[in-house]
């Protein structure tokens, strides 16, 4: 659980505390506002099944993605967003069918499942100005791996004098355990821990 604590730690003749602080990472929001970020969420909808996207303008368009197969799911994505330049993909929409807010809906709920891999895609997109298959994949993994090892410590090493000693930034163990190393001045050398929070 993120926030802070203190743990104190006695060896013989040298107390020492910790302050740890828990941080888990949360990815920032998605920027539906941008042509990159709309992009992304086309992506994003279809579960990142893409080809390719671009934030190029070409003839008739801003942006385009290319998916890789139909997919009036990823097509509403956007727009269930409140992202901008919608409504050429809502008339493609309206025009299928089917119902526009069950789709939206669908659309909602694949976005927030996919936030991560969304922004990370928009950050490609910024970045590059066209990616492909690869790219978005890549980008989808690198969001991935900051969501299943996104928890982390912050450690304050002080001494009985409360004067810090080090400071380090460590994963969080799977079973919510911190790995503390300590380090002894006077006689050279460290000790690891576990510390259970």
């Amino acid at each position: 659980m993120p926030g802070k604590e203190t743990i104190s730690y006695v060896p013989v003749n040298n107390p020492i505390t910790f302050e740890v602080r828990r941080e888990r990472y949360i990815p920032p929001p998605i920027e539906a506002k941008t042509v990159e970020g709309h992009e992304a969420l086309h992506i994003g909808a279809a579960d990142g099944d893409a080809e390719f996207a671009t934030a190029k303008p070409g003839k008739g368009y801003a942006g385009l993605t290319r998916l890789r197969r139909q997919n009036l799911v990823a097509l509403v994505g956007p727009d269930s967003w409140n992202s901008i330049g919608t409504g050429d993909d809502m008339r493609k929409a309206r025009n299928s069918g089917h119902s526009e807010e069950a789709l939206k809906s669908v659309a909602r709920s694949k976005i927030a499942k996919n936030h991560g891999p969304i922004v990370e895609i928009t950050n490609e997109l910024k970045n590059k100005g066209t990616i492909y298959k690869g790219d978005i994949d890549r980008a989808w993994k690198r969001a991935r791996m900051k969501e299943k090892n996104g928890e982390f410590a912050s450690i304050t090493q002080k001494n009985s004098a409360g004067q810090v000693e080090g400071v380090s930034r460590v994963r969080v163990n799977e079973d919510g355990s911190i790995p503390i190393v300590v380090f002894d001045a006077e006689k050279h050398y460290q000790s690891e821990y576990d510390l259970v929070g």
